[in-house]
């Protein structure tokens, strides 16, 4: 089964206004990680767009919670990325997009996204700049 396919059409449902369905999908990308860590995070980290949309929905009212997964599962990927010495294409501008993101989800004044936004920018940085 190919789990990595299985996580852009997760991240797409996560985007959704439906909070049901959003937070159901949300939950899933963070199950898929530990269960086929390796695959979910070839999945996620070439989907880089798609969480970017999800994070730049914070001041549209999606669910925080669903902020903080896509936050950790982005944090947990980085750190499967490094670990595992992956091959990936990632976009800079896909990740200078996220980080810019992020940067603003810092200084949102919402203790939990802060800190789950100031763990994922540390492991973002850690990742190569030669994407």
């Amino acid at each position: 089964m190919d789990f990595g396919g299985n996580v852009g059409v997760l991240l797409e449902l996560s985007g959704l206004q439906e909070a049901n369905v959003a937070d159901v999908a949300s939950e899933c990308v963070v199950l898929l990680l530990k269960a086929a860590p390796r695959e979910a995070t070839t999945g996620f980290l070439t989907n880089l767009p798609k969480v970017s949309t999800i994070l730049e929905s914070w001041h549209r009212g999606i669910p925080h919670l669903i902020l903080q997964r896509m936050l950790h599962a982005l944090g947990y990927s980085c750190r499967q990325y490094l670990s595992h010495a992956m091959i990936l294409s990632i976009s800079v501008p896909d990740v200078s997009r996220i980080e810019a993101t992020i940067s603003q989800l810092k200084t949102s004044n919402i203790p939990a996204l802060e800190d789950a936004a100031s763990l994922a920018a540390s492991e973002l940085q850690r990742l190569p700049r030669c994407l």
